[in-house]
């Protein structure tokens, strides 16, 4: 078995550190199912205040705020508009009915996205460090030709 030589150690060093990068990186924007419930929330919120002339001058995010404080889920703040739909007009009903089926698109496309991202995560490592081998052949293969050169 053939030793590794300093370029090939140096290579595995940085493309382990690099790795580690792309890990936090990918770790930190993974594609996540809460952001898409708290936009759920806030567009049923914006849609319940046009139709209810009470809310119409409160903050979305600090009514959302107040029932996340009670420990209401998005998903359970989401399912009581919903059944309080009920009583509403026709058109509410409409209108959320496209809100929801917008926004169940989305859940439905997460698995997807999840997996594209680690796929890219995959290639963002890969691709670079196969680059960085390359680089530090060439650069060996120029080194070498000049201390031929030097010696013969």
């Amino acid at each position: 078995m053939k030793k590794l030589n300093g370029w090939q150690r140096l290579w595995i060093l940085v493309v382990c550190i690099y790795l580690l990068l792309v890990i936090f990186v990918s770790w930190s924007s993974f594609p996540q199912k809460s952001p898409i419930l708290q936009d759920w929330a806030i567009a049923v919120l914006e849609l319940e205040k046009r139709y209810d002339p009470s809310i119409t001058n409160l903050d979305s995010w600090r009514i959302r705020f107040k029932y996340s404080e009670k420990g209401i889920t998005d998903e359970q703040f989401i399912k009581k508009l919903k059944e309080n739909s009920a009583q509403k007009s026709s058109q509410y009903k409409l209108d959320f009915q496209a809100i929801e089926k917008q926004y169940r698109k989305k859940m439905d496309d997460l698995y997807s996205k999840r997996i594209e991202h680690i796929g890219n995560s995959i290639l963002f490592w890969v691709l670079p460090s196969i680059f960085l081998y390359f680089l530090g052949v060439a650069i060996g293969w120029v080194y070498k030709g000049f201390r031929s050169r030097d010696n013969g």
